[in-house]
């Protein structure tokens, strides 16, 4: 939207800098409005769309994302007078000792993350290579719809939306009433009740393989399928199942050193904080970025309980990613459409010309107009 106004204006059509931060403030009133984050929609901005980032530019983003999430407010969308999408009611209290397991969930993100961005760029290639398609796009779409439905139906715990399932797995055990014969008290029951713990591991591990697949045959269809909601519902899901296991092993040895902390509270680990962790954890790895990902994530839920383990999280996930060299999903959708772009992480005094797919040849024109004067050609 913004590069198509920019367009009608000879002042951005010529200058081709000045478009890109035009480009970049969009980008962070685009993330302020989906995640009601205006602060991480900047820093997202500032991280991810961005190789060089004029100083100018970055109060000109954070006025874009104010007065976009100012008119957001304003809409009332939820029609509840909030902005926060997933809000947190209680402060999730947790344990030093739990600083491995976030960084355990943290290193599996990631690891699940860099899974994600192998599979879907050789499912992107083989895609490219099938023409049949590309060129049937509302076919692709249909197809897409019935395989998900199929996908999601043996699955009740599936059959609400990212959304609502992301509400319930972020939302604490704590003070919480296990009665009702609605569908919010049986995802309630089943997330919170001791008893259930075992079809809670069967549905949590179903919706994490189901989600890693749908998500990896949707990102990159012709209609916005979206890949930060899915991703932080897959972590989401991991997250919790986490959190289910480490809660088991403090029931089973209570009398550890590692756990003694716990004797001073009825339940020492609550699974929604493992859930937040695990949705930050796997969203880092896909999409590479830390800074900005944890602010989102603490003005998505509205708390700052959990900022400490959000970050350990991220962390983990990009200390394992790095290694490996792991790109963003968008850098590898790049690359993989054959557009030019030079990458700023790439150390040219070591890459090798043959590494490069793209080549000179391939992005020029061989049919030039060429015009002569008096002996010279321009």
């Amino acid at each position: 939207l913004a590069f198509t106004i920019s367009r009608l204006f000879k002042r951005f059509r010529k200058d081709e800098a000045l478009l890109r931060e035009v480009l970049t403030c969009a980008c962070a009133a685009g993330v302020a409005v989906a995640f009601a984050a205006p602060i991480g929609g900047v820093l997202f901005a500032l991280e991810e769309c961005s190789s060089y980032y004029a100083s100018r530019v970055l109060w000109r983003s954070f006025f874009c994302a104010a007065v976009a999430t100012l008119v957001l407010m304003r809409t009332n969308p939820f029609f509840d007078g909030k902005l926060v999408l997933f809000e947190v009611q209680y402060d999730l209290h947790w344990f030093w000792f739990e600083i491995i397991g976030f960084a355990m969930i943290g290193a599996i993100g990631g690891l699940v993350g860099h899974l994600f961005t192998i599979l879907n760029i050789h499912y992107q290639k083989l895609k490219a290579k099938w023409t049949f398609l590309d060129s049937h796009p509302i076919l692709e779409v249909f197809l897409v719809i019935v395989i998900t439905h199929i996908a999601n139906h043996p699955i009740w715990f599936l059959k609400m939306s990212n959304n609502q399932i992301l509400r319930s797995l972020f939302t604490s055990c704590q003070n919480v009433v296990l009665d009702g014969d609605s569908d919010s008290s049986r995802v309630t029951q089943l997330l919170c009740d001791r008893k259930s713990s075992g079809e809670l591991i069967g549905v949590l591990s179903a919706s994490i393989l189901n989600k890693f697949l749908l998500t990896l045959i949707t990102f990159g269809v012709k209609v916005p399928a979206g890949l930060f909601i899915p991703s932080l519902t897959l972590g989401a899901c991991m997250g919790r199942l986490g959190g289910t296991f480490i809660q088991h092993l403090t029931d089973a040895y209570p009398d550890w050193l590692l756990f003694r902390e716990c004797d001073s509270t009825s339940a020492c680990v609550d699974g929604a904080i493992y859930a937040i962790v695990g949705a930050a954890a796997v969203l880092a790895g896909v999409t590479q970025v830390s800074l900005s990902l944890c602010v989102v994530m603490i003005e998505l839920t509205g708390g700052l309980s959990h900022l400490l383990p959000v970050v350990v999280a991220v962390l983990s996930a990009n200390m394992v990613t790095n290694p490996l060299g792991s790109p963003s999903i968008y850098d590898s959708i790049v690359h993989v459409n054959r557009y030019p772009y030079l990458d700023v992480n790439i150390d040219l005094d070591i890459q090798k010309a043959s590494e490069f797919e793209l080549r000179a040849k391939d992005i020029m024109r061989t049919n030039l107009h060429v015009s002569n004067g008096s002996k010279i050609t321009v």
